[in-house]
């Protein structure tokens, strides 16, 4: 219709060119309108997938559709040596596996994964709980200076703790307590030593030059207030915005491996039974606020 409007400027079909002009003129500032729109919505499109092109991170989550699938309701650790091979091959730049591997299973299986996570940098979890009767012990190579202990920090003698196997392989160990949801921690207290908190072993791998200093968490002329607990503060966006890859997908390699490349890949859990936090824009899946957390101390760092 638009086609012929042009070609005939002053008519439409089945009129006159004396009563033709007002039609054409309506159809074509809809014309207009669409294009505008349609050009103002392409525009909008590029800029989020730029912006989470530009992310470092990227996620896995071992979600419904993982586990009708494969018939799971957790990843089991020979399914954790698969995907951390595979994104090893990938050459991805780094893994956040975020389940705790603190007590012993099979050991081939625990061998196989402990191999694994030598062939690509891994961070993995640990929490203090103080109902852990024989927890591991985590190398002094991740602990931080006695500098931090000015700070209230939390603080305990026990926990969840990588088993030795896994710790001895990997880039970072980093707790993932806290006291609240909206106040990330740094570090904590561990045993008499300062040890980083998962979000701040990460943050020192994505930005290398990222320092402590003047109760301020600074990377060159960026920086973020430290409160008296060694916290920093963050906001959450919508639960909705969140963009992830089906684990079993990765697995089936239904994903492109490009979208891993050179990214640090969180893999968490995202399925029904998860627990959920009450953050500033609502109700939001723990694995879901580690990774937005995370990603709101980078963007404000970088």
């Amino acid at each position: 219709m638009f086609l012929v409007l042009e070609l005939f400027p002053d008519t439409v079909p089945g009129q006159s060119r004396k009563n033709g002009k007002p039609l054409y003129e309506m159809a074509r500032r809809i014309f207009k309108e669409v294009i505008m729109k349609t050009v103002l919505l392409c525009f909008f499109i590029l800029l989020f997938q730029n912006a989470y092109a530009d992310s470092p991170f990227v996620c896995i989550m071992f979600d419904s559709k993982t586990e009708s699938e494969l018939s799971l309701s957790l990843p089991t650790r020979d399914l954790a040596a698969s995907i951390v091979t595979k994104l090893a091959s990938y050459n991805a730049k780094a893994i956040v596996y975020k389940f705790f591997i603190d007590q012993p299973k099979d050991s081939t299986i625990d061998n196989a994964l402990a191999k694994a996570f030598k062939d690509i940098p891994i961070f993995l979890q640990a929490s203090i709980d103080h109902t852990e009767s024989t927890p591991n012990q985590i190398p002094d190579r991740f602990s931080l200076n006695d500098t931090f202990s000015t700070f209230n920090l939390l603080s305990g003698r026990s926990g969840w703790i990588p088993l030795p196997i896994f710790s001895a392989n990997v880039a970072g160990i980093g707790f993932v307590s806290y006291r609240v949801i909206n106040q990330i921690p740094l570090m904590v207290r561990y045993q008499n030593k300062i040890f980083p908190s998962l979000w701040f072993s990460v943050l020192k791998f994505a930005l290398p030059n990222c320092i402590i200093t003047d109760n301020k968490l600074t990377n060159g002329d960026k920086s973020l207030p430290i409160n008296v607990n060694g916290e920093l503060f963050v906001e959450y966006p919508s639960p909705t915005s969140f963009q992830y890859y089906s684990m079993v997908d990765v697995l089936k390699d239904r994903i492109s491996k490009s979208l891993f490349f050179d990214k640090i890949v969180i893999i968490g859990y995202d399925c029904e039974n998860i627990e959920s936090l009450m953050t500033n824009s609502g109700n939001m899946t723990i694995h879901r606020a580690f990774y937005f957390s995370l990603e709101y101390l980078y963007n404000r760092l970088k």
